[in-house]
Order: C-alpha cells, then structure tokens, then sequence
C-alpha cells in the first residue's frame, strides 16, 4: 500500500488535489450535453454534464480506507482539494470528512 509505505518512511501527511476526479464510472460512458449550460462548444469542458467522472460513490469508500490507515500513525494528515459550485456536493464531503480527515473546499465559481 502506497501510503503506508509513504508514512513508514516518515512523511507528515498528504494533499490530494482534485478528488472529485479520483473514480470515473466504470462503464467509461460519454459525458452526456450540459442542459442549459449555454456552451455550445462541445471541445469544451462546461459542454458537459459530468455524471461519469465526477464524485463517483466509489471515491468516499476509497477517503474512507486512506482515513483508517492514517488513524494509525500518530500526528498524520491528508488534506483534500475538492472544486465544486455545487454546495450540495462539497457538504457531502465536509459531513463524510469531518469525522474522516481535514480537507481545503475551494469553490470555482465560473
């Protein structure tokens, strides 16, 4: 296991940019057309609704079991970078991660 190798070598903790892209659907489905987004451009990333790559269930079970390693060595942390307009979607992290680990929300508003 990478992170216990990384903690058994003496590393403080982690920063895990980008976790909301840490699992994509397994089926690697197309992205489907963003309603109303009013992007018309489909080369670009906003065209998109991104149900497949996106906060996928998977990645709280994955938080979870780096969070039961860490609660193993003493004075370690993980900070997670979540980027999200959706609050709905960053409260989901803060309530699973407030027990879990400390994590940075950044909020991209575009």
């Amino acid at each position: 296991d990478v992170i216990r190798f990384w903690l058994d070598k003496g590393v403080d903790g982690f920063r895990v940019d980008a976790i909301q892209n840490l699992v994509e659907d397994a089926s690697f489905a197309d992205e489907p057309a963003a309603a109303n987004s009013g992007i018309t451009d489909p080369t670009l990333e906003g065209y998109y609704n991104h149900i497949y790559t996106l906060n996928q269930p998977e990645t709280m079970d994955i938080i979870r079991g780096w969070h039961e390693i860490l609660e193993t060595y003493k004075d370690r942390f993980m900070t997670l970078e979540v980027y999200d307009a959706n609050m709905k979607v960053l409260m989901n992290f803060m309530v699973m991660i407030r027990i879990q680990c400390l994590i940075f929300l950044s909020i991209s508003c575009s």
